[in-house]
């Protein structure tokens, strides 16, 4: 099936799961949120901001974290910038993996 992505698309997402509760001893296939998934369109410069909170009250407490994507001289690079905010509950020691989906045409 063709995905159709946005050149310069970051996509941020946590590891596959069929079950969004957090994980809990009681729960051990639960959301694990201590890694970050990154899929990356590379194309010139772009930008997205990450927003998080505890996902359950409403409190307003939240984190934003930037991620930007750059393409120089065939080299494609993700930064993070440092979260901005707090909550209760965040995690401060999170692994990111990223993928980045790169093609090139070759000559016939």
């Amino acid at each position: 099936m063709p995905v159709f992505v946005k050149n310069g698309a970051i996509i941020p997402m946590y590891i596959e799961n069929n079950n969004p509760s957090p994980k809990t001893d009681s729960n051990p296939k639960g959301l694990d949120k201590t890694t970050r998934v990154v899929e990356v369109y590379p194309y010139g410069t772009s930008s997205t901001e990450v927003f998080e909170d505890d996902g359950i009250t409403f409190d307003g407490a939240n984190i934003s974290t930037r991620y930007t994507s750059k393409v120089e001289n065939d080299v494609a690079t993700l930064t993070l910038d440092k979260a901005q905010g707090t909550y209760a509950g965040v995690i401060t020691d999170r692994n990111v993996e990223a993928i980045f989906n790169v093609s090139k045409n070759h000559p016939k």
